[in-house]
């Protein structure tokens, strides 16, 4: 596998990071990094319990959790030349709702990051007397 020798020293300056929630999987890099990795899986699946069939699950069960491919090796020499002339990376602010389902936020250099992420969410109620669940109330 070729690797990108980068010059990953620059320094990273941030006055304020506002975000309410940073969940499922979810990375908040300040600086430098060779390599991330996030990764997060959610099932949420509601049905009525007289419309329960145990093959519904073990269908979803089976894609949920099926193979990733790999992401092949690059087999191509790269050269890159990088110049910073001021190796910081400043910055005043940054704000959001939030970060969820193997989000990356990166204020820096990265050589590689690999995101996976499955999220399913079924719900099946013959009647809609039912309450409406949010996703994250039934992880």
């Amino acid at each position: 596998m070729a690797t990108c020798l980068r010059n990953l020293n620059r320094l990273s300056v941030v006055q304020c990071i506002d975000f309410n929630i940073v969940i499922i999987g979810s990375v908040v890099q300040i600086g430098d990094a060779f390599s991330l990795s996030a990764d997060a899986k959610a099932l949420a699946y509601q049905k009525n319990v007289a419309d329960f069939v145990q093959s519904d699950i073990e269908k979803i069960y089976a894609s949920f959790y099926s193979h990733v491919p790999a992401i092949p090796d690059l087999t191509d020499d790269i050269q890159v030349s990088f110049n910073n002339p001021k190796p910081v990376i400043s910055v005043n602010s940054i704000s959001g709702l939030a970060l969820s389902n193997s989000a990356v936020l990166m204020i820096g250099s990265i050589n590689s990051v690999s995101n996976i992420v499955r999220n399913k969410h079924f719900r099946d109620f013959s009647q809609e007397e039912h309450p409406d669940t949010s996703i994250l109330d039934c992880i």
